[in-house]
């Protein structure tokens, strides 16, 4: 029995294959391609058929830097445009469901098309920054468990293709989570972390045209949103991958 316990210590303990300090590199990215029809039938007949395409994708570059064998400071910095591979490709619950609805909305958006299928008439282009502190609380040869939490900046600029109006977003967000790192060797690690707990505002403005009686006007809009909550799933997962230097 001794021994098996000293087994186990062994692999969690003698797990540093790699520097307590150092650099390292990753991030995740994400990429859709969606395409819709619509097809018109009378009496049978076929009338006409229209189908439409189009394509999102996310870059998500994150840096960074071990202070010691626990704690990890570090950041994100990156672009989406569209929904961007939002959610997990299955029909499980609500959300996943609701995640395939606005992703190919989102890509459909996006072809510049003025025939064919629009679900959403919004392009999206976004900017994202996000610091982080990461607290290694166990850590072996082959697997870190970690606790993450972090602040997000968002910026978002949105464009209604049908009518031309634009809109600028910021969102912000505080959040934690729990996270999963397998060590590939001493340089490579595969990062997948869980669900969240945080609070989110956003806020985005823009000028939109409504009628005030017979005439047109201008009127500069703000709509806003408060967002706290838990959510831990198995379709709520980041992976990512990490190059430590």
């Amino acid at each position: 029995m001794k021994k098996i316990f000293v087994l186990i210590a062994a692999a969690f303990v003698g797990a540093s294959a790699y520097a307590q300090v150092g650099i390292t590199v990753g991030g995740s990215i994400g990429f859709t391609f969606s395409s819709a029809g619509k097809v018109e039938r009378a009496e049978g007949e076929k009338m006409s058929s229209k189908v439409s395409s189009g394509a999102s994708f996310k870059f998500l570059p994150e840096v960074g830097y071990r202070l010691n064998k626990q704690l990890t400071v570090g950041g994100t910095l990156g672009y989406m445009r569209g929904y961007a591979a939002l959610g997990a490709f299955d029909l499980s619950d609500f959300k996943s469901t609701a995640n395939l609805v606005l992703g190919t909305a989102s890509d459909l958006a996006l072809n510049g098309k003025k025939e064919g299928v629009r679900l959403l008439n919004t392009d999206v282009n976004g900017f994202r920054f996000a610091p982080y502190v990461r607290y290694t609380l166990l850590h072996s040869k082959w697997v870190d468990i970690f606790a993450e939490g972090g602040f997000g900046y968002n910026l978002l600029l949105l464009k209604n293709t049908k009518k031309g109006e634009t809109y600028t977003g910021h969102l912000v967000d505080l959040l934690a989570r729990p996270g999963l790192a397998v060590n590939l060797g001493d340089k490579f690690q595969i990062t997948a972390k869980f669900g969240s707990l945080g609070w989110q505002f956003g806020a985005i403005t823009g000028t939109e045209e409504v009628e005030d009686g017979e005439d047109i006007v201008k009127v500069k809009t703000t709509y806003h949103a408060n967002r706290i909550g838990f959510d831990f799933d198995s379709a709520n997962i980041l992976l990512g991958l990490a190059y430590k230097f």
